[in-house]
C-alpha cells in the first residue's frame, strides 16, 4: 500500500543520533522542516534506547556524544550512562521539535530509485502491525545504526549451550546480575 502520490522531499531513516543530528541540522542550517524520519524502535535514541544491560554507558569522554551546536556541559561523569546520553538527546529533539516529523515502530525494509521520476520508493513495515507500505521520497538520508539486530557471535557449539545467553540489546532482567561495586 502507497501512503500517497505524494513525493517527500526528504526521508531520514533511524531516530538515533545520526538521524536526529540530521534533522537538526537541516532545520538549523538549512531552514528546511519538510522531512520524516522513520523509526523501528517504540522510542528514539539509536543503540542508548536498545541497549539496557546493567551498567551501559559511553566507552569515550561524553562530550563526543553532544551535538556541538548545542553541547551539552553538564555531563555527570567523564564516561556517562546510557540513561543521561538518551535523556541528552531526548532534550534536542523536544528543543528542535522534532517529534512530529518522527513516525516510530516504522522498520524500514527497501528504496528502490526510480530514474524516470526521479524518486525513491520506500519499502516500510509497521512494526506493531507487520503491515508494510510505500512511501515516495526525492532524498533518502540513511541514518540506520549499525546496531540496528543482535549479532551473536559465530562460536562452535553455541548452539548445544544449555545456560542462559545474554545479549546487549536483549537484556533479560529475570537474570539475577548485580554490578560490583566501583
Amino acid at each position: 500500500m502507497t501512503d500517497t502520490n505524494k513525493v517527500l522531499d526528504v526521508v531520514i531513516i533511524g531516530a538515533g543520533i545520526g538521524g536526529l543530528t540530521a534533522g537538526i541540522m537541516l532545520q538549523k542550517k538549512l531552514g528546511y522542516y519538510d522531512y520524516t524520519i522513520y523509526e523501528m524502535a517504540s522510542d528514539l535514541g539509536g543503540t542508548w534506547h536498545q541497549n539496557e544491560y546493567p551498567g551501559c554507558a559511553c566507552d569515550l569522554p561524553a562530550h563526543w556524544y553532544s551535538l556541538s551546536i548545542d553541547p551539552n556541559p553538564d555531563w555527570s561523569c567523564l564516561f556517562a550512562g546510557r540513561e543521561e546520553i538518551q535523556k541528552y538527546w531526548k532534550r534536542l529533539a523536544q528543543k528542535h521539535n522534532l517529534g512530529p516529523r518522527i513516525k516510530f515502530n516504522t522498520e524500514f525494509i527497501s528504496a528502490v530509485w526510480n530514474e524516470k521520476q526521479q524518486h525513491y520508493t520506500l519499502k516500510l513495515r509497521d512494526s506493531t502491525t507487520q503491515g508494510f507500505r510505500e512511501v515516495k521520497a526525492k532524498l533518502v538520508i540513511s541514518a540506520i545504526g549499525v546496531f540496528k539486530h543482535p549479532n551473536w557471535p559465530d562460536v562452535p557449539g553455541r548452539e548445544l549451550f544449555q545456560g542462559k545467553m545474554l545479549h546487549a540489546q536483549k537484556w533479560d532482567y529475570r537474570v539475577g546480575l548485580t554490578l560490583c561495586p566501583p
